[in-house]
């Protein structure tokens, strides 16, 4: 998961979790002392492919993301 400068490497497990949530976890992963990012950052406005495409907030992360795929979160709020 990309988050403005940094990369967060998140593990998914089966993937079963919607979209949004990966948005979430990054933001808050950001904030690596206190896992508190959306302090900074606020919430997650898009969740973008490397090519642009703008996922899906409610799709299962394992319907439309391959293993070790890079995600861009844009943020409410910059750091």
């Amino acid at each position: 998961v990309h988050v403005h400068d940094k990369i967060i490497v998140v593990s998914c497990g089966t993937g079963s979790q919607c979209i949004q949530w990966l948005g979430f976890v990054g933001i808050a992963r950001y904030d690596e002392q206190n896992l508190q990012g959306w302090l900074q950052l606020g919430k997650p406005l898009k969740i973008l492919l490397s090519s642009g495409v703008v996922l899906n907030n409610t799709d299962a992360i394992c319907e439309v993301l391959q293993d070790k795929e890079h995600v861009y979160i844009e943020t409410s709020r910059h750091p």
